[in-house]
């Protein structure tokens, strides 16, 4: 699932382009670490082979466990959601390292 424009807005109203913001380091760190990981095995890797990996660091990353508490969400798609979000501001369209 690659970002879409529902998922903007619903990451806007929930105020997590806020965090995006905040910490932009963090996150763009971490999904240049889901691209290299992704990378050993697939050269050429889309948005939607790298946003699991990345879905799933951040399940684990306490910055943003600690975000997820202060908006009191608990739903798992914000992982992905937020994932989606980070590889688009990043990126925005072909990955190329």
């Amino acid at each position: 699932m690659a970002y879409h424009a529902v998922q903007g807005f619903r990451l806007q109203n929930a105020r997590f382009t806020d965090a995006y913001i905040k910490s932009k380091k963090i996150w763009d760190e971490l999904a240049r670490d889901a691209l290299a990981y992704v990378k050993k095995g697939n050269p050429e890797p889309r948005a939607d082979d790298i946003a699991p990996i990345l879905a799933l660091t951040l399940e684990d990353d306490k910055t943003f466990r600690k975000v997820m508490s202060d908006k009191k969400q608990r739903a798992k798609y914000w992982y992905r959601y937020f994932a989606d979000y980070v590889i688009d501001q990043l990126w925005g369209g072909p990955i190329k390292s």
